[in-house]
């Protein structure tokens, strides 16, 4: 018995000292909350589909790269955190919006200008071309990845029908025409981040999806231009497409897949976390920052990113670089949400607007929090 109790008394000493290192010096401090985290994101999401500047007609509405997107992946993964069996009421909306519009994608491609169209342009005509090969790309990835972590292993025929719709809008070049605004770190010279996601995409539907015969030669031209034009790529682009390796394979070679590694370890701040703009250095220069909130060197959503394409990646889990990206994550949180670095201008953080880095910054926080890949629990 008093053995038994010795080795009990070890053991907790032990998790003490692993919380400890996991967030800090200090073991007492308290660990992130997903309950918060799930409270804000559902009250940005159900926002966002409601809001009149992101309406596209039907009660539809887009999907955005640095809010309902990041939503849409993340919230699944706290289910598990909150002890959930349902989706909530936000994600319900967003996954039922998505699949009216894969519905009358037949509408949406025809001609989105017309007024007998119920369905309003996705921007413009003239940005029709790109906006439809985004929103194929987007749309496949969400519900993919819904019916990865909601289904029961099995496509839903809308997801089906994202994935098709995905195919007819790729190029020749085996990429997708994408969405130019000039807007770091989704939509400036976005193609091959656009790519990677859709790399992503058929990888999270499944080996059984991807290696249908008639897939093959799409599937190829695919991995063939995510290989051939991945230099110059800013590392934010390429640590994506290490996150989209994990599940699609043949995408990053072996001796690229070492060498981005060490890269992204070169990269860490100091305090354990990534910065944006050093993950968009390229050869036209760096991304700029146009403040971080609420403040430090790194923030939520490239160290969310990076944590969880390391994490996919199979990296060892006591990896030094990892455990420091994982503490830092832990200890970040604030009000809910994680800091978010403003890349192309300064905002009001309180703003709706200005609280769309911090979406992104939070939604991604919680996935390289949650996803198991090789690191400790």
């Amino acid at each position: 018995m008093r053995r038994r109790l010795h080795c009990s008394l070890a053991l907790s000493l032990v998790a003490i000292l692993y919380v400890g290192e996991a967030h800090g010096e200090d073991s007492a401090r308290p660990t992130w909350s997903p309950r918060a985290a799930a409270d804000y994101l559902d009250g940005r999401a159900d926002w966002w589909l409601g809001w009149s500047g992101a309406a596209r007609g039907q009660g539809t509405a887009c999907l955005s790269c640095h809010t309902t997107l990041p939503f849409a992946l993340a919230r699944p993964a706290l289910a598990r955190q909150l002890g959930e069996s349902s989706a909530s009421a936000a994600e319900k909306k967003l996954i039922d919006v998505l699949k009216k519009r894969v519905e009358n994608w037949d509408k949406i491609v025809a001609d989105p200008g017309s007024v007998n169209n119920p369905f309003l342009p996705f921007y413009s005509n003239k940005r029709k071309p790109s906006a439809l090969g985004t929103e194929t790309v987007l749309d496949a990835l969400v519900l993919a990845n819904y019916d990865a972590r909601r289904g029961h292993g099995m496509l839903a025929p809308a997801t089906e029908k994202a994935l098709a719709h995905l195919w007819e809008q790729q190029k020749e070049n085996g990429a997708w025409l994408w969405l130019h605004f000039g807007m770091n770190p989704w939509e400036n010279d976005g193609a091959y981040y656009g790519a990677s996601l859709a790399a992503l995409a058929v990888g999270t539907a499944g080996k059984s999806y991807f290696e249908r015969p008639h897939l093959q030669p799409k599937v190829a031209a695919l991995k063939h231009y995510l290989r051939t034009h991945v230099s110059g790529q800013p590392l934010h682009h390429r640590v994506v497409l290490l996150w989209a390796s994990s599940s699609l394979p043949d995408v990053l070679a072996a001796e690229d897949r070492k060498t981005l590694i060490a890269e992204i370890a070169a990269a860490q701040e100091a305090d354990g976390g990534w910065s944006l703009p050093k993950l968009g250095k390229t050869e036209k220069g760096a991304w700029q920052s146009h403040g971080v909130y609420p403040g430090g060197a790194s923030d939520g959503y490239v160290t969310g990113l990076v944590v969880l394409a390391l994490k996919r990646g199979r990296i060892e889990a006591d990896n030094p670089v990892l455990r420091k990206g994982l503490a830092w994550l832990a200890a970040s949180q604030k009000d809910g949400t994680w800091p978010a670095t403003y890349p192309n201008t300064r905002r009001d953080p309180q703003s709706d607007v200005g609280k769309f880095m911090r979406d992104a910054a939070t939604a991604f926080a919680v996935l390289g929090l949650t996803e198991a890949g090789g690191a400790a629990k």
